[in-house]
């Protein structure tokens, strides 16, 4: 499989954008911590690609016991 290279401005507004950081917060951060939190969205985005989201599909009920 493919892996592609994402272009790292994107990557940056992604990484503001999910964390509300600042660019300067994110160049602050641990460069195994940013892999990690990448890591997690691509799996979080592809996941969501898997299983579309049905606000329909589940219902939770919450009683009191």
């Amino acid at each position: 499989m493919h892996e592609r290279t994402a272009n790292p401005t994107l990557t940056m507004f992604r990484l503001c954008q999910e964390f509300g950081w600042t660019p300067d917060q994110v160049r602050a951060q641990p460069a195994a911590d940013i892999e990690a939190f990448i890591a997690i969205l691509q799996e979080n985005d592809r996941l969501g690609r898997l299983i579309p989201a049905d606000d329909h599909a589940t219902t939770i009920l919450i009683s009191p016991d």
